[in-house]
């Protein structure tokens, strides 16, 4: 398969189809010259392996980022960057052996300051790569940003500022699953921070709209944390794959 193809294919598997797919057509990928689609190919092989194989997460990561840096794509490498932080978190939080709810995830000076590199690729121009619908791009690491930042002030049960990245992730979103995944949160920190009752019915809210555009995975969470919220409990879900 060539680099388009290979990247249709790895973005359409499951998460262990796709390590298999991408397995299997490595040496391609190391045979060619860096490209937007084998750097992309890579991103998602590396969060398709947290789920089906996270010792390999870190490997996949490096792959697309030395390709994103390759080609100039700085979006690109914003987005590893972003990558990384998440995993400094889960080994600041010992691979989340307590489990990965907001209850119980500890906050990491080490994985804000990661990413907080992100800020170099905001203050950049725009690189004109697009790879599918879901490519890094301006917005999506403005957003991205924001909402991680958000997460990390969240599990610091620092409220205020949890609210004003959101506000800010909100900004940067420019397509509605970001906006639904930006005020999955909002409602999550609405009932974190006191007011209960209006973060349940937020939620409500919000589980409807994802229902209704066919965003299956945060309609699931945004259920099971409806079931949590009335019962009065505090160990909700993130809206992230950790």
């Amino acid at each position: 398969m060539n680099a388009a193809e290979l990247f249709e294919v790895v973005a359409d598997a499951a998460p262990a189809d796709a390590l298999n797919v991408g397995h299997a057509n490595w040496s391609s990928i190391s045979g060619r010259d860096a490209n937007a689609h084998d750097a992309e190919t890579c991103r998602l092989l590396s969060l398709a392996a947290i789920v089906a194989s996270p010792d390999e997460a870190e490997t996949w990561r490096v792959r697309a980022l030395v390709r994103y840096s390759a080609i100039g794509w700085h979006e690109g490498v914003a987005m590893c960057v972003m990558m990384q932080a998440l995993s400094v978190l889960r080994r600041a939080n010992g691979d989340y052996g307590a489990g990965t709810t907001l209850d119980v995830i500890q906050p990491s000076r080490r994985a804000e300051a990661i990413l907080d590199e992100m800020t170099i690729s905001m203050r950049s121009s725009p690189s004109d790569f697009k790879v599918g619908r879901r490519s890094p791009s301006e917005s999506l690491v403005a957003r991205s940003y924001h909402e991680k930042k958000a997460l990390l002030r969240l599990v610091a049960q620092d409220y205020v500022a949890a609210s004003d990245e959101l506000r800010q992730a909100r900004g940067a979103s420019l397509n509605e699953r970001g906006q639904v995944k930006v005020d999955a949160w909002s409602a999550v920190v609405s009932y974190l921070s006191g007011e209960s009752d209006a973060g349940i019915l937020e939620m409500q809210e919000l589980r409807s709209r994802a229902e209704g555009a066919g965003f299956r995975d945060i309609a699931e969470i945004a259920n099971r944390n409806l079931t949590t919220m009335r019962a009065g409990r505090r160990d909700l879900a993130p809206f992230e794959q950790l």
